[in-house]
């Protein structure tokens, strides 16, 4: 049984909508394939998302309580995302395609070596983490889909207000302490 990692973004303590819509799209995938959810939240208020990120479907949050990560730090952010995707064991990681979403899946996918699926608006899932994901191209007047068939754990950025958050309220994400990435655990070979 494999996992889906989602990275959660937020504003000022508050779960961007854009993160809520990737776990909804996670628990959906996850269903399909008996996997489990796994949230990953940063900042003093990362304890705080477990509500929320549970309704939408997540059954566990890592969560770094580290009041130095209520700013973005692109690094520290991506080496810890890495850290929780081996730690969980999670063959998919999902992210919302914000800004700093996009930020942090380059920077985690170099770091990771592993495919990236960019902007996605339809998206599939296989047994084992294998994506498929449909994209816009030509600003938008077309569609390609791109797969990432082997590199696990596999990638994908959603782009936001494609995809419903949908809110069950009866599930409880479980609380996991996690630690942040240290800087000095990256050398120089290690930055991004």
């Amino acid at each position: 049984m494999g996992a889906i990692l989602v990275f959660l973004e937020h504003r000022q303590g508050v779960l961007k909508a854009s993160s809520l819509q990737a776990v909804s799209t996670a628990r959906r995938l996850a269903d399909a394939t008996g996997d489990s959810v796994v949230a990953l939240a940063l900042g003093s208020t990362a304890t705080a998302s477990a509500e929320l990120a549970g309704a939408h479907g997540a059954d566990r949050l890592l969560a770094v309580a580290d009041e130095t990560l209520d700013l973005y730090a692109p690094e520290i952010y991506a080496a810890t995302l890495a850290l929780a995707a081996k730690a969980s064991a999670a063959d998919t990681v999902l992210l919302a395609g914000t800004s700093l979403g996009r930020d942090v899946a380059a920077r985690t996918c170099a770091r990771l070596v592993t495919g990236l699926l960019s902007d996605v608006v339809e998206i599939e899932r296989a047994a084992g983490g294998a994506l498929r994901g449909k994209r816009p191209v030509y600003s938008g007047k077309a569609y390609a889909w791109a797969a990432v068939k082997d590199a696990r754990p596999s990638m994908a950025t959603l782009r936001p207000n494609v995809f419903a958050a949908v809110s069950s309220g009866a599930r409880k994400a479980e609380v996991v302490a996690f630690a942040p990435a240290a800087l000095c655990e990256m050398n120089a070979d290690d930055a991004v």
